[in-house]
């Protein structure tokens, strides 16, 4: 875990075997990236320029797919196992790892799966306003998750907390843009409740700790910390024997707000953590908003 350090992205290479593109044309995905957008996309996640190559690493991994081992597809159109391509730099074993893990996940954790089908069981979470995507992105462009528990919050269970999480980022990639760009994750954790973490099991609480690491085809680019305290830890203590490297080298604890603001331009983030942008009210509303929106 670093503390205010630089951190090192890793890189994979693209598989370059040759693979015929489905002849059915109809319905498949049509590159209308931006200029600026493709030049990120190629240069830091190894995705092909030309289509027809992004076209046959698609359909390379849909047909390594064993859905007898791991269950039907969710979807199975472009657009959807492009995600899973992006998230893992175009390398095509480890986006089926990935793949395969998104649906497996789903039997291993029904706690928090079975809420993301029945949305309205969320609602409490919603409106706590806990949790929820800024209304503006970084300077790189990527989307910033906010999540800030307080004291009134400690009813809602930590399941439905990251099931909640889940279905925002569900609805961010629907954008392409997150798809390269990805997201940062500030949390505010001055009114953390110990209880959240100790009334799970080591196993669920590894379970939980996968999806993000292991089980959602998302790039979180920085994860940090404000408020640290004695209870946060006790839940870092608990979770670290979980944690990936990968994972691990990505966080930063700040023990000012200042040292947040060198990384995240205030005009992103809520008076409540110094910044300029909206309340965390307003915020919520308005990222409530996208959520309903088709």
């Amino acid at each position: 875990m670093n503390t205010d350090l630089p951190h090192t992205l890793a890189s994979s290479l693209l598989i370059s075997t040759t693979y015929e593109i489905s002849a059915d044309m109809e319905g498949r995905y049509q590159c209308n990236l931006t200029s600026e957008l493709m030049k990120i996309a190629t240069s830091t996640l190894n995705e092909p320029a030309d289509n027809n190559d992004r076209l046959r690493a698609i359909d390379r991994l849909r047909a390594s797919y064993e859905a007898k081992a791991y269950g039907p597809l969710v979807r199975s159109d472009d657009l959807f196992l492009l995600r899973f391509l992006r998230a893992r730099k175009f390398d095509r074993k480890r986006s089926l790892k990935l793949l395969r893990k998104y649906h497996v996940i789903r039997e291993e954790l029904p706690q928090v799966f079975s809420k993301i089908a029945k949305p309205w069981a969320l609602n409490h979470v919603m409106e706590s306003g806990m949790m929820y995507v800024a209304s503006k992105k970084t300077t790189h462009r990527e989307s910033v998750f906010i999540y800030r528990p307080q004291q009134r919050d400690r009813e809602v269970k930590l399941f439905d907390v990251f099931a909640y999480g889940v279905v925002s980022a569900e609805k961010l990639l629907e954008d392409e843009e997150f798809q390269i760009c990805g997201g940062i994750l500030i949390d505010d954790l001055k009114h953390l409740q110990l209880g959240r973490v100790t009334e799970l099991s080591l196993k669920c609480l590894k379970l939980l700790l996968q999806i993000w690491q292991d089980a959602m085809p998302v790039t979180i680019t920085s994860m940090h910390i404000c408020n640290q305290s004695k209870v946060m830890n006790l839940c870092y203590g608990l979770a670290k024997p979980f944690l990936k490297r990968r994972f691990t080298d990505k966080m930063y604890i700040h023990r000012n707000l200042g040292k947040l603001h060198i990384r995240v331009n205030p005009e992103v983030l809520p008076p409540c953590l110094g910044g300029s942008g909206l309340s965390l009210e307003d915020g919520n509303k308005l990222w409530l908003k996208k959520l309903n929106e088709d």
